[in-house]
């Protein structure tokens, strides 16, 4: 029982300590939208990340997932971002002001994974390094909760509050050093509070109002990811496609984001730990 919160413990520290270099995320989505996969009993992976941009107060925000298999078959996994920054510009939808923006979102997902042994032939590849050395599918269901707060200038602000729900399918492809996933995503997105206060446009007040009356907004969402390296700490980058109903598309959302970083196997580091001991 000890080792088994040991383990979390590790995991949570790591996750914090973890550094990577992402591109950019927003207040609903960061770019790992794509589950970490674990593929048996044990497994425990994490990835995370402290990022800085431009704000009023000039603190970081944070980015980081973990998944677990606590038994055969069986997937558990948590996310949490923060995001904050200054945009000017064309970004801004309020004309001529400059715009503060932040945000936080969490969710948990649970679900399940299996992986078939192909069979493969060696004769069936050109070559033995095409040939790929396991094969894990996954499916998922999940919930998320999150905020989102812009200041225009000193004249208008908006807060909003959501709900995310979404199942997640996925494919994921394992040769000696390499991993190719892919992921598809259906989401459920409702907003459960929106207030918009200040000197406005009526352009912008209409955007508002349709979709405060949208209710339940229906997306999907296509992620691929390749991993390099040992199954220790693996380099990854990954690209996030969605497909977004145009009442959404003006409240910072991107349908096209990616990133890099690394993602660390916690419990491959535990095994080579008990090794070293012997």
């Amino acid at each position: 029982m000890i080792l088994r919160y040991s383990r979390f413990i590790l995991a949570i520290s790591c996750a914090a300590l973890i550094g990577m270099l992402s591109s950019c995320s927003t207040a609903f989505q960061a770019h790992q939208d794509m589950l970490l996969t674990v593929t048996e009993k044990n497994d425990l992976k994490a990835t995370g990340s402290i990022n800085k941009s431009e704000t009023t107060d000039d603190s970081p925000f944070y980015n980081g997932q973990i998944s677990y298999s606590p038994i055969k078959h069986l997937g558990v996994s948590a996310k949490y971002f923060s995001y904050k920054e200054l945009l000017e510009g064309s970004n801004n939808v309020f004309d001529n002001n400059t715009k503060e923006i932040d945000g936080e979102y969490g969710e948990i997902a649970i679900g399940g994974y299996f992986s078939p042994n192909l069979k493969l032939r060696e004769e069936d590849f050109p070559s033995k390094l095409f040939m790929p050395l396991a094969f894990t599918g996954d499916l998922y269901v999940g919930y998320g909760k999150g905020r989102f707060h812009s200041l225009f200038g000193k004249t208008a602000e908006q807060k909003l509050e959501f709900n995310r729900i979404f199942v997640q399918a996925g494919l994921h492809f394992n040769w000696k050093i390499v991993k190719v996933s892919y992921s598809y995503r259906l989401f459920g997105l409702d907003y459960t509070r929106m207030n918009l206060t200040g000197d406005v446009t009526p352009g912008n007040l209409e955007v508002f109002e349709d979709l405060s009356k949208s209710g339940f907004n229906i997306y999907r969402s296509s992620s691929l990811r390749m991993q390099m390296g040992p199954r220790h700490a693996q380099f990854y980058v990954d690209m996030n496609f969605n497909n977004l109903p145009e009442n959404i598309r003006d409240f910072y959302f991107y349908e096209k984001i990616g990133g890099i970083g690394i993602i660390v196997d916690l419990n491959e580091f535990y095994k080579m730990g008990k090794l070293l001991k012997k």
